[in-house]
């Protein structure tokens, strides 16, 4: 589990500065407008450490107590063991599951103001409001297998946000002057 810890952690700690750099990257004309994008960016940045700090109470915890586990004496202190483990472990898991609804709807506000593509649009903010109510349900129904796949999703929509704020900012750089006629 070490290794996928490290790979989940570094994609947090990736996605950590994102929510920021885009409120950045998009320009408002009415004063409400700069309120919604920095709104959004506080959102997504409180998603991704929620995250994070879900992460660390797995990591943190998951060894303490595989050490009691191993070093319990008689099958009492076992089962507290695996009861201590699946407290901390689901604690966890509602840490990333508050997290993933969070980010379902910075992607779908993000996606209204960045995504100029009609039909990217559409896919953008359905993946986010998918992410939303999967997350939502695994948290009411916790069997509920949907969402072991939701992460394709929201890396899917994450790349379409990055492929269109790239095309924005190219589109904004772009010089209006028209060209010299010889």
């Amino acid at each position: 589990y070490g290794g996928m810890w490290l790979l989940y952690l570094a994609s947090q700690l990736a996605l950590l500065p994102a929510p920021v750099l885009v409120a950045r990257s998009l320009r408002s004309a009415s004063p409400d407008g700069d309120t919604m994008r920095w709104a959004g960016a506080a959102a997504g940045t409180v998603a991704v450490t929620i995250a994070i700090v879900g992460l660390a109470v797995l990591r943190a915890a998951s060894p303490v107590v595989a050490d009691g586990f191993v070093n319990a004496t008689d099958e009492s202190a076992r089962s507290s063991a695996l009861v201590l483990h699946d407290t901390i472990a689901d604690a966890g898991k509602e840490l990333r599951l508050v997290s993933e609804v969070i980010v379902g709807g910075w992607i779908v506000v993000v996606a209204t103001q960045i995504v100029t593509h009609r039909i990217v649009r559409r896919a953008v903010v359905a993946a986010g409001c998918w992410t939303t109510f999967v997350a939502t349900w695994k948290i009411l129904q916790p069997t509920m297998e949907l969402e072991d796949w939701v992460g394709f999703i929201i890396a899917s929509a994450l790349v379409a946000l990055g492929v269109s704020s790239l095309r924005r900012s190219g589109a904004d750089q772009v010089d209006p002057s028209p060209a010299p006629t010889r």
